[in-house]
């Protein structure tokens, strides 16, 4: 069962993730087909939508965090959101409960793939790959400044967030996912 987890600090991130891969490498990874296609109702996503979504969400932040790590600086100041990162972090972030603040559709860039469903352990794979680029991510900069090398959001390439918010928010939109996924889990006619 994974839990939601405090996102302020390097070590808690990098150990979020470690909870979301083996969430889903030793509970979602061995569930049929089925399983992972199966929806409480037409209006809910599937675990294979969760997942195919957090997919489309994570390539252009893991391009473009890509391109910046290069210019990340050494660190001089313990990490603080910036106002913008605060209010991303704000918005996606769920309660202590596990369950989202508020409830938000996703735009259609970030909508689950056609093939994503239809092939939804390949689409886990996927995702454990891009958490573990996430947590190289967050190796390769703990010693580095948080507060500087601005990286675009999704939203709008003009629109950037720090490096420390950016990896705060995904993990808390990683989280947010990987809660909505379990829930479906547990629903009374998830099949058995």
């Amino acid at each position: 069962m994974y839990s939601p987890n405090n996102l302020s600090e390097p070590a808690q991130l990098k150990e979020s993730h470690g909870r979301m891969l083996a969430y889903i490498e030793d509970e979602l990874m061995p569930m049929r087909d089925e399983q992972l296609r199966w929806k409480p109702n037409p209006k809910k996503w599937s675990v294979a939508e969760c997942a195919g979504h957090l997919v489309q969400a994570h390539h252009p932040y893991l391009e473009r965090m890509e391109k910046r790590k290069s210019s990340l600086k050494p660190k001089k100041a313990e990490f603080r959101p910036g106002p913008l990162g605060k209010f991303f972090f704000k918005l996606i972030r769920v309660k202590e409960d596990g369950m989202p603040g508020r409830t938000m559709g996703a735009p259609g860039f970030m909508q689950p793939l056609e093939d994503q469903i239809k092939n939804p352990h390949l689409t886990l794979k996927t995702l454990v790959g891009q958490l573990k680029q996430f947590n190289n991510y967050i190796d390769q900069s703990i010693d580095k400044n948080w507060n500087g090398t601005p990286v675009s959001t999704s939203l709008n390439p003009l629109i950037k967030i720090r490096w420390g918010d950016a990896i705060r928010f995904l993990a808390a939109h990683n989280e947010r996912h990987l809660l909505q996924a379990q829930r479906v889990t547990k629903e009374a006619g998830f099949p058995k």
